[in-house]
């Protein structure tokens, strides 16, 4: 047999197969196929899974249909047009939740990005029901089963018990489970029973097919994702360049000060002016006992410096030097004590192209926490968080300082705790979190003692009176 007679063949068998069956027919039909995607729309759009991302990719997928199903039965009647429309918002909707979630811009209006969420999903089923019982009323159809009015009922349900109770338990999530499971199955049913009366669509003509409109549809959402992502998670530095503090008598005399006191001049000197102004009324000076913890074989180390004012409180420096290499991403410096704060600042610098810069970072606030500890004694903490930063590509030389002051005077216990945290974060991180959440951190504690023969000074009768002879030290002595 040459190859002529298989073709004939082939083409014989192949006609003899037309028209194909009726269900064969039937289940390539536009209608079906449309109603199809808006069920499955539905179903990805109105459950979260919390896990693997699926609470970002689900909903995402599922607007994406409603819109493909939706478009083909926009000619059908002018209230799958509407639906259509109330489609495109929803994906417009959930493209910029998903972008602006991987920003520090996440809580941008979001109220109203709620509202409009929730008020274009509600108009969506009001309008697929109308236009399903149009459809209904074009073949005579009974129109017993009312499975998009049902939705929206489950739909405003859902949305009181987010409101009133976010956590409603086990019973109720299975019970409204249930109820959408047995609107999916009359959706599907009335669907099937439109097709057998008689009910068809022409679809309506688009110029991308399905896969093509997906394709670009879940590529364009990753590219603006992944670059909202990178744009958000590099935060440059605006450093500027560092002047020397030897010029004004003022600051000479105060670094002369605290030299005598046993501050080094090295490390005075790469204090900020303001900074070194702000210890001229030290009347005693220690180098606190440090102690690294999480990840101190990386190359990052810390060093506290307290300085006694004459009002009782504590003036700490605390100088850190993070690794040389990355740093790249988000990074971030945090300051927890067991005493209040105030007057903090943050001082970063680093060497790039051969020139010394300084960045200054004001506090975000300070948040409070009080409670009682297992011993059942009362305790404070007060943590004090900077911006997020990120540190040049080629810089070198990092390092960088803590500065505030403890408001000891005030604290009742007679140690002083202080705990620096340097965190680094990566790439893709998602959503941008909206806590100092780190893959990478490193901590520098410190310990001051008052009193007990520990401290440097503690306050009796209004008055500060030595505690140990000699020159006073916030050493606490190594067993």
């Amino acid at each position: 047999m040459t190859q002529w007679d298989d073709f004939d063949c082939t083409l014989a068998t192949a006609l003899s197969e037309l028209p194909p069956p009726e269900d064969t027919v039937r289940y390539v039909t536009p209608w079906r196929t449309a109603m199809g995607r808006v069920v499955t729309g539905l179903c990805l759009t109105c459950f979260t899974l919390n896990f693997l991302y699926l609470q970002y990719l689900l909903p995402a997928i599922g607007a994406v249909q409603l819109y493909l199903g939706l478009r083909s039965l926009r000619k059908a009647n002018r209230w799958f047009q509407f639906s259509w429309y109330c489609s495109i918002c929803k994906v417009i909707i959930l493209f910029t939740n998903s972008v602006l979630i991987a920003t520090r811009y996440g809580d941008l209006l979001a109220s109203p990005r709620i509202i409009l969420q929730t008020g274009s999903t509600l108009a969506l089923l009001l309008m697929c029901r109308q236009g399903l019982r149009r459809a209904a009323r074009e073949v005579d159809h009974p129109g017993r089963r009312d499975p998009f009015l049902w939705a929206a009922v489950w739909y405003g349900v859902i949305l009181v018990l987010a409101l009133l109770r976010p956590q409603p338990g086990w019973p109720a999530t299975i019970a409204v489970v249930y109820a959408f499971c047995r609107i999916v199955r009359s959706l599907r049913r009335i669907t099937e029973e439109l097709e057998n009366w008689g009910y068809a669509v022409q679809a309506a003509p688009v110029r991308l097919d399905s896969g093509r409109f997906q394709l670009i549809a879940y590529g364009t959402l990753l590219a603006l994702v992944l670059t909202a992502s990178a744009l958000s998670c590099h935060v440059p530095l605006n450093g500027t360049d560092i002047e020397q503090n030897f010029d004004s008598s003022e600051t000479a005399a105060v670094q002369s000060k605290l030299a005598e006191l046993g501050f080094p001049e090295e490390l005075s000197g790469k204090l900020l002016p303001e900074d070194l102004l702000s210890l001229k009324d030290t009347v005693q000076f220690g180098n606190n006992y440090s102690e690294l913890h999480l990840n101190n074989s990386s190359g990052f180390q810390g060093e506290a410096y307290a300085f006694q004012l004459p009002d009782g409180n504590v003036r700490y420096v605390h100088f850190f030097t993070p690794k040389d290499q990355g740093g790249f991403w988000r990074c971030g410096v945090t300051m927890k004590t067991n005493a209040a704060l105030k007057d903090a600042a943050c001082r970063l610098f680093y060497e790039k192209n051969g020139q010394s810069l300084i960045a200054a970072l004001s506090p975000n606030g300070t948040a409070e926490n009080h409670g009682i500890g297992y011993f059942g004694d009362a305790y404070q903490t007060y943590t004090t968080s900077f911006p997020a930063f990120s540190w040049p590509w080629d810089a070198s030389q990092r390092q960088g300082y803590v500065i505030f002051t403890a408001e000891q005077a005030a604290n009742p216990k007679t140690v002083l705790d202080e705990i620096l945290t340097y965190g680094e974060d990566g790439f893709l991180r998602y959503p941008y979190p909206a806590e100092d959440i780190w893959r990478n951190t490193w901590r520098s504690a410190t310990h001051g003692y008052y009193g007990m023969g520990y401290g440097l000074v503690y306050k009796a009768d209004e008055e500060w009176r030595f505690a140990n002879d000699g020159p006073p030290s916030f050493e606490k002595p190594r067993s």
